[in-house]
């Protein structure tokens, strides 16, 4: 299963939504491309990197931004190339999500029905026009290297950005996800840099992000890359691809010639599940956070945007989210007192 998997993502990088509808529609024996990846996907995903990712969303969420008060609602939730209902079934919530592999729909509703109510088939890059401002989160977890490059006048995937800022709450966020090759420092700190000038707030879940058994090590045996931001109450618009880009468009020719080499067995094939992981700051070599940290640094930041910005006082949040400040509870209290936020049991 994995290495369908590995082999139907590295041939849909940057092939775009109608080519990869057009290669996931074509027969392979008697199922079609995007049977057997649906298929190969659930199987393969508690050890793959979907598995991980999904893992350190949940812990970001159900510790954090959930009991904090800010994503008390779940229709507020957004995942856009869900994949199986993945954030779905980590999180055990109806949230909404959207793919644009049919037959991904099918196998959710076959394993977690009771969380598929709000999953249907669509766009990244062309998400319901009733969806503006609807969600506090919308996270989008290793889709975009599908999508196609294009050139300033028309680019996929600047549109994919911009549908995904347009459906997020001005004061709310937009979570994305990339597998490890996609990128290096130079085009992370581009991304963000970007993201930046156009008045976006990068939040402290940024960077590269590492399971904690492999902090430190010279080369991690599995990473991916993480950029959270807000629109911080702004009219975001972004324009230009070329802020846009990925390692195999900057690298093609060694990435074709890397394609014919057959695969070596890897070590992060094991059955393991990375739960907890460390953030790595590009900007900032120097600068790594605990996801504990950064969940609270990140939570305090959005209650500060809620309330100033948001108009919100008094956001209610579930006394389990003290658990995430430990000795350092007493900031809560001081929210209290300052009328950000109230306790509830």
């Amino acid at each position: 299963p994995r290495e369908w998997v590995r082999t139907i993502n590295v041939d849909m990088r940057g092939a775009g939504e109608a080519g990869a509808r057009a290669y996931l529609d074509r027969t392979s024996g008697l199922s079609t491309h995007g049977e057997v990846f649906a298929r190969s996907f659930l199987e393969a995903q508690d050890s793959s990197a979907s598995g991980h990712i999904a893992r350190h969303m949940r812990y970001v969420l159900e510790e954090g931004l959930i009991p904090g008060g800010i994503l008390s609602d779940s229709s507020t939730i957004l995942d856009a190339g869900c994949g199986p209902a993945t954030m779905a079934r980590f999180l055990s919530l109806p949230i909404y999500g959207v793919d644009l592999n049919p037959w991904m729909i099918e196998k959710a509703r076959e394993v977690a029905p009771e969380l598929t109510a709000n999953i249907c088939e669509g766009s990244v890059s062309a998400l319901d026009k009733w969806w503006t401002d609807k969600f506090r989160l919308t996270t989008c977890s290793m889709v975009l290297d599908w999508t196609e490059r294009g050139s300033r006048k028309d680019s996929e995937r600047v549109r994919a950005l911009n549908e995904l800022i347009r459906v997020t709450h001005p004061q709310g966020l937009v979570w994305l996800t990339f597998n490890y090759k996609s990128m290096n420092n130079k085009l992370f700190k581009a991304w963000v840099t970007a993201l930046r000038e156009a008045g976006c707030d990068i939040s402290n879940l940024s960077g590269m992000v590492v399971p904690t058994t492999m902090r430190g090590d010279r080369k991690p045996k599995f990473a991916f890359w993480s950029i959270m931001f807000s629109p911080n109450g702004q009219d975001i618009r972004l324009n230009d691809p070329s802020s846009f880009l990925f390692l195999f468009e900057t690298e093609r020719t060694k990435f074709k010639r890397a394609r014919q080499n057959k695969p070596k067995a890897r070590s992060d094939f094991d059955e393991v599940q990375h739960e907890r992981f460390v953030v790595i700051d590009p900007f900032d070599k120097y600068n790594e956070r605990e996801d504990t940290a950064a969940v609270r640094q990140t939570l305090l930041k959005e209650l500060t945007r809620w309330n100033q910005k948001g108009g919100e006082s008094r956001i209610p949040i579930d006394l389990r989210v003290a658990n995430l400040f430990g000795g350092e509870w007493r900031i809560l209290d001081q929210l209290r007192r300052r009328g950000l936020i109230s306790f509830q049991r």
